[in-house]
């Protein structure tokens, strides 16, 4: 019988022991992480999809895992500097940032800078966040706490430009078509990627539309759109 007693009273221990160990873990603070793993995701943008544009706020998301706030509280990022390239003049962190209360995502602005001397137009740049700790917040997963940020004036193909934006409204990508799709509308395909089904049919009618007034040719073939 006093084995038994003795038996149940080591289990309860081990169990009381590891409901406070758990305890401590949940409530040991609040941890704020960027996304996705810095090595292996980066943000990759460009001034050329932001037509004159002589800045960038780029929205970056960070998550909170922890206790839902219930009030906004500050949380600060710096710029890991042996892992970036880009010149400081180049862009602009804040000293802190808010993460809103009742919310498990938020989403901050990174501030890109195309400067006079047109650097960005030479090669793209990187630039690496971190997250640091503070009062409020801890970093959350090492390759989490961690932001890449690939950044240029040169042209590319957007993000946005896939197979169904290839199929149903713009055709094949090339540098020329793009350069020509933001000049018949004063910039505002660079936002091509944000806009609806019909906000894209629209702007991709007027592209048409300008194509058979302006006629085009990249190299011996001539670009048109496939929307009708």
């Amino acid at each position: 019988m006093r084995k038994n007693i003795f038996l149940i009273a080591i289990i309860l221990c081990s169990i009381f022991a590891c409901n406070e160990e758990d305890f401590k873990t949940y409530h040991g603070g609040n941890f704020i992480s960027f996304l996705s793993d810095y090595k292996t995701d980066s943000v990759i943008t460009s001034f050329f999809y932001y037509y004159n544009a002589s800045e960038i706020n780029l929205p970056i998301v960070v998550q909170l895992s922890g206790t839902p706030l219930k009030e906004d509280k500050k949380f600060k990022i710096s710029v890991l500097e042996e892992e970036t390239n880009a010149p400081a003049s180049n862009y602009k962190i804040e000293p802190e940032y808010v993460f809103h209360k009742n919310k498990i995502l938020d989403t901050i602005r990174i501030q890109l800078i195309k400067t006079e001397d047109n650097i960005l137009q030479t090669k793209a740049f990187r630039l690496v966040l971190q997250i640091e700790e503070n009062e409020s917040f801890k970093p959350g997963q090492s390759q989490l706490c961690r932001k890449k940020i690939i950044f240029s004036d040169l042209i590319a193909q957007p993000e946005w430009w896939d197979d169904i934006v290839t199929e149903a409204y713009l055709g094949i990508y090339s540098d020329l078509k793009y350069q020509e799709f933001l000049k018949a509308t004063d910039g505002e395909a660079a936002y091509f990627g944000e806009m609806n089904s019909l906000e894209r049919r629209k702007l991709a009618l007027k592209f048409k539309y300008y194509l058979i007034e302006n006629p085009v040719w990249d190299g011996y073939v001539q670009i048109t759109v496939p929307i009708n």
